[in-house]
């Protein structure tokens, strides 16, 4: 606790707090829409992945849900100036964006068209 941050500390967060908001309202939105069978591609999505709903809305929260772990933790590390802990969560969101991009690519090589 109490170590100088370097600029990047301060400028990382700025550009990763916006990617994680986006990431927590699309995918937050997209879960919602499938718990609550909302009409509309939101809704009805997991059906191109032939997934069940729950499978499709619990994916879909845990990425939130993470999103906004990742939110709290950087607003908390930069406030108490960890340089250490703001480090890590820079690597842990850098391993969450690669664990998203896998887990994406799956689920094209599941899609089906419908129509």
């Amino acid at each position: 606790m109490g170590d100088r941050l370097k600029l990047y500390h301060f400028l990382l967060p700025v550009i990763f707090i916006p990617i994680c908001l986006f990431i927590l309202a699309t995918y937050g939105w997209i879960g919602y829409a499938t718990l609550t069978e909302r009409p509309g591609l939101n809704g009805d999505y997991y059906h191109y992945y032939n997934l069940t709903r729950p499978e499709f809305y619990i994916y879909n929260f845990v990425i939130a849900v993470t999103a906004l772990g990742l939110i709290i933790f950087q607003a908390k590390y930069l406030v108490d100036k960890n340089s250490k802990y703001l480090k890590n969560t820079f690597w842990t969101f850098a391993l969450f964006i690669g664990i998203i991009i896998i887990c994406e690519t799956y689920l094209q090589t599941r899609f089906t068209g419908k129509g």
